[in-house]
């Protein structure tokens, strides 16, 4: 099932027209069961959360992917978890906001230029140029100028490791298990991703012994307001913040160690690029085909923010009051997931699904497009229709209908961060210009899936046309 197309998603679709919401198949010697019953989706993701906790474990295990989020397993990962969550609390997010705010306004300098030369310009590009410095300098104090050089070495390392992360030596793996040890060696040593990812291994442990040098000789800034010192901060239980579930504030107990601090960082790094840029880049295509949509956004933010010309500070609060934006960001992530082949797990134990027995160590995979795509769920589920997400409407939806994150413990953790950046993006961007199709806007996009994340193969080309700013 790993490609460079969308031939996974095309194969679960006819898959799914066949079999139904419940079927089966095997990767080598592993059997996988794929389950859209929205019932037990939810029982897998939260009721018996218990019994499918982990995620499957990784064909080749290489520093520093193990020790992340995304690759530790059990009794540990709920350590790390409970440590880390708080990083990404409603609080903390108010910390980095200025971050995220002067980074947004580089993109539209950016952008602006183009509009002012009448160049046709590919989103897909400029968003990643914003997420790579915003992640770049969030999660690893690395100041960068990829906006203004879409060039930067920076950027370009990012792109080539998620070009060669779709590696054949990852399939060799999964079918040959008595060789891994040796082929994550070679994919270690040897490749490109696996040389860029030992420099930022290098580069993060180099930043955590100066602020603890510094720390200790009394030369070291009071808050960095990043990420990593976050991290940091967890590591050395230094944090305190409410429980999400009960408000309750505790402080958190278990340390992390610095390769877990590494680790976690790469991976908001990898994890912060890809999916927010494809989101903000999908969202635009649909604003810019959808003239009517567009204009009505734009009229809640000229109410909520006033004729700022997009230029103030764009805070937390401020943009958790846009009703009309959380519409049309949602739509957009329920037409274009970020990742549609991500969210899977293994059944610790034997499992009772329905009238399915479910083997212990079978991988249960959720198939987010088909459900995203569902007209028993979505009706005319291509079209792009923000008022699907109308307070009423929300409430009589299964809540596992749309699940562009995943859903229960092991969910994205960084989706309050994903969404502030490309909320406070997309109402800066369109607060100053108007989008719109030009000679090179495909009209259906060209998708592709290289890894997990779903990618316009492409790119997205649109036109930004300067809004001349009226009194209200």
């Amino acid at each position: 099932m790993r490609n460079h197309s969308l031939v996974a998603i095309d194969v679960m679709d006819q898959w799914k027209a066949e079999f139904g919401d419940v079927y089966g198949y095997f990767v080598g010697m592993k059997p996988y069961v794929v389950v859209g019953d929205l019932d037990m989706v939810q029982q897998v993701l939260i009721r018996d959360f218990h019994k499918f906790v982990n995620r499957p474990a990784m064909g080749i295990e290489i520093r520093p992917v193990i020790n992340t989020l995304v690759g530790l397993r059990s009794h540990r990962w709920k350590e790390v978890r409970r440590v880390i969550s708080p990083t990404f609390s409603t609080r903390k997010m108010r910390q980095i906001n200025s971050i995220i705010n002067r980074c947004v306004d580089i993109l539209v300098e950016v952008v602006g230029k183009h509009a002012e030369a009448q160049n046709e310009i590919d989103f897909y590009g400029v968003f990643q140029g914003l997420t790579c410095q915003v992640i770049g300098e969030c999660a690893l104090n690395t100041k960068v100028d990829c906006q203004r050089q879409p060039q930067d070495e920076f950027l370009n390392s990012l792109r080539q490791f998620l070009k060669q992360a779709n590696n054949p030596i990852i399939d060799l793996a999964i079918y040959f298990p008595l060789v891994r040890e040796i082929l994550a060696v070679v994919c270690r040593v040897a490749s490109p991703c696996g040389q860029f990812t030992q420099s930022i291994i290098d580069k993060v442990q180099g930043v955590i012994n100066q602020r603890r040098e510094d720390r200790l000789t009394g030369t070291s800034t009071p808050n960095h307001g990043d990420i990593l010192q976050l991290l940091m901060e967890a590591s050395e239980n230094r944090q305190e913040d409410a429980d999400e579930t009960d408000g309750r504030v505790r402080p958190t107990h278990q340390l992390l160690t610095d390769d877990e601090i590494i680790a976690n960082a790469w991976v908001f790094l990898l994890g912060g690029f890809e999916t927010t840029a494809n989101a903000l880049t999908y969202c635009v295509y649909l604003l810019a085909t959808h003239a009517d949509v567009q204009e009505k956004l734009y009229e809640e933010l000229r109410d909520y923010l006033g004729e700022s010309s997009g230029d103030l500070e764009t805070d937390y609060n401020t943009i958790s009051q846009l009703p009309y934006l959380d519409k049309v960001f949602c739509e957009a992530l329920r037409l274009f997931p970020p990742v549609v082949l991500f969210v899977t797990r293994e059944a610790a134990e034997d499992a009772q699904l329905g009238d399915f027995h479910i083997p212990a160590g079978t991988n249960v995979q959720i198939p987010i497009w088909q459900i995203h795509h569902d007209p028993k769920l979505w009706p005319d589920p291509y079209r792009f229709d923000p008022e699907r997400f109308e307070p009423e409407l929300k409430k009589n939806r299964h809540p596992m209908a749309w699940i562009p994150f995943g859903s229960g413990p092991r969910a994205c953790l960084g989706i309050r961060f994903a969404m502030l950046e490309a909320k406070i993006a997309l109402a800066k961007l369109l607060m100053n210009y108007r989008l719109v199709p030009c000679e090179r806007t495909e009209e259906k996009l060209t998708l592709s899936v290289p890894t997990v994340t779903l990618n316009p193969k492409a790119g997205v080309w649109l036109k930004a046309e300067k809004r001349e700013l009226t009194s209200a």
